[in-house]
């Protein structure tokens, strides 16, 4: 090659071009990993809506916890700690245990995850039991799900809010 300043030019303009598509690949390739959460509520039990004095509710959720990596070159994991809160209309009704170990699945894979969230002796005002009532019989979305890790010194942490979800 002479020495001529243009083909100097160019070859420069081609190599930083090229690095800047490598950068690009790379970053797109080991980036951030990008979690993904899905939560489907498989049965819902212990929600007797039957007038009665007694307004508390055991109400029992079996869900399935999908975890999914979006990342083509990295796995993504969710907390040791890390547990499914079921709430209606901003009350919580349910909990489900804390991961007991760090559950990770490879790039561009998912795993399912079966949980059960469960509360005991749930009261709601008599306003909010008649609004489920009709809630669940119309078959109107009426559950919140979030995503949270617990312990550490963050408190409660929301993870993801998977939002309505209907039974």
């Amino acid at each position: 090659m002479s020495d001529n300043p243009c083909s100097v030019c160019v070859v420069t303009v081609v190599t930083l071009v090229a690095l800047f598509v490598a950068g690009i690949e790379l970053a797109m390739l080991f980036g951030m990993p990008y979690r993904k959460y899905s939560i489907i509520i498989d049965s819902v039990s212990g929600l007797n809506l039957t007038p009665s004095k007694d307004l508390a509710l055991d109400p029992q959720f079996n869900l399935t916890l999908r975890l999914a990596s979006a990342s083509p070159g990295r796995r993504a994991c969710m907390d040791t700690g890390t547990y499914v809160q079921v709430s209606y209309r901003c009350i919580p009704l349910a909990t489900s245990a804390a991961a007991p170990q760090r559950l990770c699945v490879g790039p561009r894979r998912s795993r399912d995850e079966l949980v059960n969230a469960k509360g005991t002796g749930v009261r709601l005002p008599g306003f909010l039991m008649d609004s489920l009532a009709a809630d669940l019989q119309s078959g109107v979305e009426a559950f919140d799900v979030m995503v949270r890790r617990s312990g550490g010194h963050d408190g409660n942490t929301l993870v993801a809010s998977c939002g309505v979800r209907r039974v």
